[in-house]
């Protein structure tokens, strides 16, 4: 009688755990973004600034659209050189909005034709994108 007490209550306790209840979650909007990506159109990717003195620190400002129907995603922006930084608008756009991306330059040990590449990670069709900027320095 114990054995059959003891293993009906043990079954009662499996039962009990094992039919929980599982939470429906929508994952439909998840699938939306990881199907459709966003559409991104810079205004220019090349930038060339002309006599700029020894020491100068210049910008170049690269605007872009996100022309797509997804919200876009700068993942990253990766100069080349150290001695570049960089700044971003927002790293989410909404479609149909503008954003930037800013690179800054100091030109104390550069040589006189300096060229700059920096590399931006998004979630387009097109992962990568090279912006690049130019210097003519003069002492």
């Amino acid at each position: 009688m114990r054995i059959d007490l003891f293993i009906f209550l043990t079954l009662c306790v499996i039962l009990l755990f094992s039919c929980s209840e599982t939470e429906h979650v929508d994952k439909s909007v998840e699938t939306i973004d990881e199907k459709v990506h966003s559409k991104l159109i810079f205004e220019k990717t090349k930038i060339e600034i002309k006599n700029v003195k020894r020491g100068e620190v210049i910008e170049g400002i690269y605007t872009f659209k996100n022309t797509g129907e997804n919200v876009l995603t700068i993942e990253y922006v990766n100069p080349d050189c150290t001695c570049t930084s960089y700044e971003v608008s927002s790293n989410k756009v909404l479609p149909g909005q503008e954003g930037w991306v800013k690179l800054v330059l100091d030109t104390k040990d550069k040589l006189p034709e300096t060229r700059i590449n920096a590399t931006v990670r998004t979630n387009t069709d097109q992962r990568f994108h090279r912006l690049v900027l130019k210097a003519s320095i003069i002492d």
